[in-house]
C-alpha cells in the first residue's frame, strides 16, 4: 500500500510541478504522512491529494514577498551557501518574489522568468526609486559625480533600470536605492520600451556581446552563459526566453537547417548559440571561454557542433 502510494504521489507532483526550477515544492511522502515545503498556489491540490489518500499532511506553504535588486548585480545559486553552484544572475533594479530565509541567504524568483535560486540577503531590498530609464550600453558604471575618474557606486549592464533626476551636461543625476545618487552618461539613457523585435536590430544588438566572458550562470555582458546570452539578447526586444537551455529548447517553431535565419536558436546537448544566418553561429561557450562566432564549415570544433544539432527554433514573430 505505501509502495502504491508513493509511486501515486509522484505521479501526482510531477504532472502538479513538472519543473521544480520554477515552482517552489520542497513535498515528500513518508511514514504516511506529506511533509515538506511550498509555494502558496499548491494548497488546494496537495490538500486534496492528502484527503483523498487519507493521509496526514504537515506541508508548510510560503506567499512570497516581493522585493528587488538593490546591488549592482548578484548571483542566484543553488543552495543557501556562499560557494554553492551559481544557477542564474539578477540584475540591479530587478523584481524578486521572495520566499523562505536560512542564515544570509532568502530563496526567490526572478519575476520575468520565475527562476528559483538562493540570493544573499544584502544584495536585496523593499523598494528601488521607480526607474524612468533604460541602461542601453552592454556594461557600465554609475559615478559618485560626472566625471569618469570618481569613485564608482554601482555596476551597470543592459536594461538595468534607473530614476534620472537632472541632466548636467554630458551627465545625468539618477537616484539609487539606499539613498544614493551618482551620474550616468546621458546617451547611455535610454527608453524603458523593447527594441522594435526583427532579425536584422537583433543580430546588430547581439554582437555587442562579442568576446564576453564566459561564466556558468551568468545572464549579463559582465559574464554569461549560452542560455544567457540567449535570454538576454531576447529580452531586450520584449521576448521573455526562459533561463535554461531545456527550457528554451520549448519555445519557437522548429526549423530545418537549410532554412536558417539570422536570430534562429540552434540547440546542441546542454548548448544553445544565436544562428547569425548561413552556417555561421554566436554563442558563449566554455571551449573558448567566451562569446565568439564560429562557422560550422571552418573548424573540427565548429564542424563537430553541427553534427550535434538536436533542433532549430525560430522565436522572433
Amino acid at each position: 500500500m505505501q509502495t502504491e502510494l508513493y509511486t501515486k504521489f509522484d505521479a501526482f507532483q510531477k504532472d502538479l510541478v513538472p519543473d521544480k526550477r520554477l515552482k517552489l515544492c520542497e513535498v515528500s511522502f513518508g511514514g504516511g504522512v506529506l511533509v515538506g515545503l511550498a509555494d502558496k498556489s499548491l494548497e488546494a491540490p496537495l490538500e486534496h491529494f492528502a484527503r483523498e489518500h487519507r493521509i496526514g499532511f504537515k506541508v508548510h506553504f510560503i506567499d512570497s514577498a516581493s522585493q528587488f535588486v538593490n546591488s549592482s548585480r548578484t548571483f542566484l545559486v543553488a543552495k543557501p551557501e556562499a560557494k554553492a553552484e551559481v544557477v542564474s544572475e539578477a540584475i540591479y533594479g530587478e523584481r524578486l518574489f521572495v520566499f523562505d530565509k536560512q542564515g544570509s541567504f532568502c530563496r526567490v524568483a526572478r519575476s520575468h522568468d520565475h527562476y528559483l535560486g538562493w540570493m544573499n540577503v544584502a544584495d536585496m531590498g523593499h523598494s528601488v526609486p521607480e526607474a524612468t530609464h533604460s541602461f542601453v550600453a552592454s556594461r557600465g558604471h554609475v559615478f559618485a559625480a560626472p566625471k569618469v575618474s570618481s569613485e564608482r557606486l554601482l555596476e551597470l549592464c543592459y536594461g538595468s533600470g534607473l530614476k534620472a533626476l537632472q541632466a548636467e551636461g554630458d551627465w545625468t543625476m539618477v537616484e539609487l536605492a539606499k539613498g544614493l545618487r551618482g551620474y550616468v552618461r546621458t546617451t547611455l539613457m535610454g527608453s524603458l520600451h523593447p527594441l522594435e523585435p526583427d532579425a536584422k536590430n537583433l543580430m546588430k544588438f547581439a554582437l555587442h556581446f562579442l568576446e564576453a566572458p564566459y561564466i556558468w550562470g551568468g545572464t549579463t555582458a559582465w559574464g554569461l552563459d549560452c542560455s544567457g546570452l540567449a535570454q538576454r539578447v531576447y529580452g531586450a526586444f520584449g521576448i521573455s526566453l526562459p533561463r535554461d537551455t531545456d527550457q528554451q529548447e520549448h519555445y519557437g517553431q522548429v526549423v530545418e537547417y537549410s532554412d536558417t535565419k539570422p536570430g534562429d536558436l540552434v540547440f546542441f546537448p546542454g548548448h544553445v548559440a544565436l544562428s547569425l544566418g548561413g552556417s555561421k553561429i554566436l554563442h558563449a561557450n566554455a571551449h573558448r571561454m567566451r562569446v565568439t562566432i564560429d562557422d560550422f564549415e571552418k573548424t573540427d570544433y565548429a564542424r563537430k557542433l553541427k553534427q550535434s544539432i538536436t533542433c532549430i527554433k525560430r522565436v522572433l514573430p
